[in-house]
């Protein structure tokens, strides 16, 4: 039983690797989003950046089940007791099914909110089909001023 340090930081790092692997690939899907978005406008971004958020927060909240059984399945296991660790594991399942069902309606309503809040940056829009910050800043009229353009009524 008593193993040198080397060999406790070898297994250590074997069973972390993979976490910081799941971390970094998490971290990089969220960079490449942001600079994807960021052409689109700063609407789409903010829009993409609260939907994530929510998301994010609900499904923590919802994984909990998951996560707080897992002592008790342990605890089962190691004594042995199949049907303990069945019973609970069927238990978190159930609750987590019925979580997911509850918390479904909140995100079918989220969708016009965000349609609202994405549309509403490009109410106004010209002949092209851009949204007025865009067709603003590229018109030599007004040297990327839209003040003239919006007056007009175009």
């Amino acid at each position: 039983m008593n193993e040198s340090l080397p060999h406790h930081i070898k297994r250590t790092l074997v069973l972390g690797l993979p976490l910081v692997g799941s971390h970094l690939a998490q971290m990089s899907l969220h960079v490449t989003d942001t600079v994807m978005l960021g052409w689109y406008g700063v609407a789409e971004l903010a829009a993409v950046v609260l939907g994530a958020s929510l998301f994010f927060s609900v499904f923590i909240l919802g994984s909990g089940f998951g996560i707080a059984v897992m002592g008790s399945i342990s605890a089962a296991l190691g004594r042995g007791d199949d049907t303990e660790m069945r019973r609970s594991a069927r238990m978190a399942l159930w609750l987590s099914l019925l979580y997911g069902t509850l918390v479904y309606p909140l995100f079918f309503a989220s969708a016009p909110a965000a349609h609202r809040a994405r549309t509403g940056s490009e109410h106004r829009r010209n002949r092209t089909g851009l949204p007025a910050d865009r067709r603003d800043r590229d018109d030599p009229r007004i040297g990327g001023d839209g003040a003239q353009i919006l007056s007009c009524g175009q």
